[in-house]
């Protein structure tokens, strides 16, 4: 578990990102596939095909703007996420990392929708000059200084939301919210500290003990009391850099000073002095120089003043344009695609717990609160290792992702058993029915189809295609030379027959998909066994041929006619094995995922050319060769021939 991006953990990601790209040059696998296959990894975030304009190019990947399609290229870089902190506010976070990249088409014009609202209002502004102008309002107090409408409406936006005021004097604003950071309670106070030897941040001067630093807080008190000047005697007595500024600490709000401090200087009117109060520091005489009071909201906006003939309307109808994305301008743009591997870790640890042990998550009441609660259940085998991870993190967090998105993050309670746990902290009943919905289109084990490949020929990764092209081959291979061995002529017929069926499937192969599409078929591993299969299949067709035509040829049989009886009488075996296989696929194609379909398509291909070839291709090889003098010999069938067997 990383929680820091350290060199360790750097070294990591860079060699999976070396390893996705070695995958895709060497292999043959393409970045869409890859990217698909490691999207749902943590720090793995994949990004199919889309037009990126220059100004949005992710830092590192500037140089793709001019590149030709086609290349795979591995850049450092960075992408912006968003980031919401403790006050609701989103910022933005920039993110190191390593892409894998490339440009899938070439640079074209497009219209670009402008999203980022302060280019929008520029946009506008510009395009209007005579009747909307804008500017950048920041850290503006929503105070009796700002219009009531505008204030009001800042008030009840959220944090990056837009909206149209009308101003009631003929003119109208279009606001573009960037903050809006709530008023606190604050005030401004002086203090006299009376600080003892080991007491927090004292000087070495300080010599007092406890004891005597009490009986003088309560003599500089006493001195207050009798009118005393609070600022000379601050001046006297107070230890710490406020002495030199008569104890004056200025304006402060809940949350800067120390719980004790905070709490008796809040609780003090105009002018008043508390009795001294202890903190780490020491004794503090504290005066109020002004009374608790709560600062105004501040908040910073993007602004169109729009003026003119019915500005409201105006105001609503650029309102409708930025976010209906009608706000548009004409700019090249180039289609790119990317694997982006972050190097800061995200702090997560993986563990064997996942989809394959979930089975279902559904909302419920809780009956205690009455509020709304995600209950989730694992099978026999997840139950009892979420009781582990349980037992072993209470009082942490474990989080939840689906498709390397989080999804939760819930905080450990308590250990859980029984394969059954809850998930509180929804806000409403619709966030909880959202989270059980992403929790259950997690677990579903949906195959990946690929739509839209444009494939030249049938492809297969280099290292794969090698390896199963040489197993073939050694295969048929040895077949063709066992048919040899043992069928003599009518083995080197079948062999003849069975190049004619393997020059057909590359035709099919090299052809558009069945001349109705522009695509063509994609060989992939299991397809190639269903072909290899197919193969053997096809001799199995040749050698029922054979033994039915070298039992008629013993028989006393004419060649010619002991040809037509094997042919004949073979035929309802190879008709019904073939039929069996052919529905076979049938079904595999129906119920079966994506790799099992490409397997029962090249089975059933190769069953049917099989069938042509056996029955068709071989016999008319075998009548026109055994017509020539050479094929005139028993020893070539296998068996002993009389001379009037053979044909006249």
């Amino acid at each position: 578990e990383f929680t820091e991006a350290t060199a360790e953990y750097e070294k990591q990601v860079r060699a999976r990102a070396d390893a996705a790209l070695r995958t895709i040059t060497v292999s043959g696998s393409s970045l869409q596939t890859v990217g698909q296959d490691l999207s749902d990894q943590l720090g793995v975030a994949y990004t199919d095909e889309r037009l990126v304009f220059k100004s949005n190019l992710p830092k590192g990947l500037e140089d793709l703007w001019d590149m030709k399609p086609g290349k795979i290229v591995k850049r450092e870089g960075s992408i912006t996420v968003p980031e919401t902190d403790e006050a609701g506010n989103v910022k933005e976070r920039v993110v190191p990392g390593v892409f894998l990249a490339e440009v899938a088409r070439p640079r074209t014009q497009t219209g670009h929708v402008i999203t980022e609202a302060p280019v929008a209002f520029q946009m506008l502004a510009e395009q209007e000059k005579t009747t909307v102008t804008y500017k950048l309002q920041e850290s503006l107090p929503l105070n009796d200084q700002l219009p009531a409408p505008l204030a009001k409406t800042l008030s009840s936006m959220q944090t990056s939301e837009l909206n149209a005021v009308d101003m009631g004097d003929g003119t109208a604003r279009v606001i573009f919210l960037r903050t809006h950071i709530p008023g606190q309670e604050q005030m401004a106070a002086s203090h006299i500290l009376i600080a003892y030897k080991g007491a927090s941040s004292v000087e070495a001067s300080v010599t007092r003990s406890k004891e005597e630093a009490l009986a003088l807080a309560n003599e500089v008190k006493a001195k207050l009391d009798a009118g005393g000047n609070f600022e000379e005697l601050a001046r006297q007595y107070s230890d710490g850099p406020s002495a030199k500024e008569a104890g004056r600490l200025g304006t402060f709000g809940r949350g800067t000073m120390v719980p004790a401090f905070e709490e008796a200087a809040f609780k003090l009117g105009l002018g008043e002095i508390s009795d001294p109060v202890e903190t780490a520091f020491g004794f503090h005489i504290i005066r109020a120089d002004a009374a608790p009071a709560r600062s105004p909201d501040t908040a910073s906006f993007d602004e169109l003043t729009v003026t003119g003939e019915d500005a409201a309307g105006h105001a609503e109808k650029l309102l409708a344009d930025l976010k209906n994305g009608r706000v548009m301008k004409l700019e090249d743009a180039v289609a790119l695609r990317t694997l982006f591997f972050s190097l800061l870790p995200t702090g997560w640890k993986d563990t064997e717990l996942n989809g394959k042990h979930f089975r279902s998550a559904a909302v419920t009441l809780d009956p205690t609160t009455n509020l709304p609660i995600v209950q989730i259940a694992f099978d026999d085998e997840g139950g009892k290792m979420f009781q582990q991870l349980t037992k072993a993190n209470v009082g942490k967090r474990i989080a939840i992702f689906v498709g390397g998105n989080l999804v939760s993050a819930p905080v450990v309670q308590q250990e859980i058993s029984g394969g059954i746990a809850v998930i509180t902290g929804s806000g409403n009943f619709d966030e909880a029915q959202q989270l059980a919905q992403d929790l259950n289109t997690g677990a579903i084990p949906a195959p990946i189809y690929l739509a839209g490949q444009q494939t030249i020929e049938a492809t297969l990764g280099a290292e794969a295609l090698q390896m199963s092209l040489r197993a073939a081959l050694f295969g048929i291979f040895l077949l063709m030379l066992y048919m040899i061995l043992i069928y003599r002529l009518l083995g080197f017929i079948a062999d003849l027959a069975l190049c004619v069926y393997a020059l057909l499937f590359v035709v099919i192969l090299k052809l558009p998909l069945f001349f109705f599409t522009s695509q063509y078929i994609v060989l992939t591993v299991a397809g190639m066994a269903g072909i290899i299969l197919s193969i053997g299949m096809a001799v199995d067709a040749n050698v029922l041929i054979f033994e039915r035509i070298k039992e008629e040829l013993r028989r006393g049989k004419a060649l010619k006619t002991a040809m037509d009886i094997g042919f004949l009488r073979a035929w309802p075996s190879i008709r019904d094995g073939n039929a069996s296989t052919i529905i076979t696929c049938a079904i595999l194609f129906i119920i079966g995922t994506s790799i099992v379909r490409g397997f029962a398509v090249t089975l059933g291909m190769g069953v049917l050319m099989s069938m042509f070839t056996a029955i068709t291709v071989t016999r008319w090889i075998l009548r026109r060769m055994v017509r020539f003098p050479f094929a005139q010999k028993g020893a070539l069938y296998g068996v002993r021939l009389e001379p009037q067997q053979f044909p006249s």
